[in-house]
C-alpha cells in the first residue's frame, strides 16, 4: 500500500512539473494548463473505459484516442498542446503502473492545479468553487471524448473528479487553519471559481 500511494505522489508530482513548465517556460495562461489537464483526464478516462472493451482491436482504439487528440488541436489549439503534454507524460507513467493508478495522478494533479489557478497557493475552494471546477471538467470532458463515454461513465468520471476536488480542498482548509488562517471568512484568495 505504501509504495502504491508513494508511486501516485510522484506520478502526481511529475504531472504538476509539466503543469509548471507550460505555465512558465511555453508562457501558457495557467488557465488553459489547467483545462489541458482536464482535458487529459478525460481522453484518459476514455482510454481506460476502451482499453477495457473487447469489441476494439488495439489499431482501433490508438486511431480513436488519436482521433479525438486530433479534433481537440483542430478546435482549441493551445488547450490542445497542452493536454497532449498531459497524455505523453500519462503514456510514459503508464511503462510504470497500472493504468487506474495514472488516471487517480491525473485527477490529483488537475485538482491541485485547478485549486491553485482559482484559489492561488494560500487558499482552497469552497463549495461553490468546487462546483464550478467540476462543471467546467463535465463541459471539457464532453468536447474530449466527443460523445465516446456512455451517459453512466460521464456521469461517474465527473463524480470522481468531484470527490477529489473535495478531498483536496478539505486538506488545504485544514492545513490552513493549522498555519493560523481564518478559514471562515471569505478573503478573495478563497476563490469561488
Amino acid at each position: 500500500m505504501e509504495k502504491n500511494l508513494e508511486a501516485h505522489n510522484r506520478a502526481t508530482n511529475q504531472l504538476i512539473e509539466v503543469a509548471n513548465t507550460l505555465k512558465q517556460k511555453h508562457a501558457q495562461d495557467p488557465t488553459v494548463v489547467s483545462a489541458g489537464l482536464m482535458a487529459a483526464c478525460g481522453l484518459y478516462c476514455l482510454f481506460l473505459n476502451v482499453e477495457q472493451e473487447d469489441k476494439y482491436n488495439e489499431n482501433q482504439k490508438s486511431e480513436m484516442i488519436k482521433g479525438l487528440r486530433e479534433n481537440l488541436k483542430t478546435s482549441h489549439e493551445d488547450l490542445a498542446h497542452c493536454a497532449n503534454q498531459f497524455m505523453h507524460k500519462a503514456s510514459k507513467l503508464h511503462e510504470e503502473m497500472h493504468g487506474r493508478q495514472v488516471y487517480a495522478a491525473l485527477m490529483a494533479a488537475s485538482a491541485i492545479f485547478a485549486t491553485f489557478v482559482t484559489a492561488g497557493n494560500q487558499g482552497f475552494l469552497r463549495p461553490e468553487g468546487v462546483k464550478k471546477v467540476s462543471e467546467k471538467y463535465g463541459q471539457l470532458l464532453t468536447v474530449v471524448t466527443a460523445g465516446l463515454l456512455s451517459e453512466s461513465q460521464h456521469a461517474h468520471a465527473i463524480v470522481v473528479y468531484r470527490e477529489n476536488l473535495d478531498r483536496l480542498q478539505a486538506l488545504k482548509e485544514k492545513q490552513l487553519a493549522e498555519q493560523g488562517h481564518d478559514t471562515q471568512s471569505s478573503p478573495p484568495q478563497t476563490g469561488e471559481a
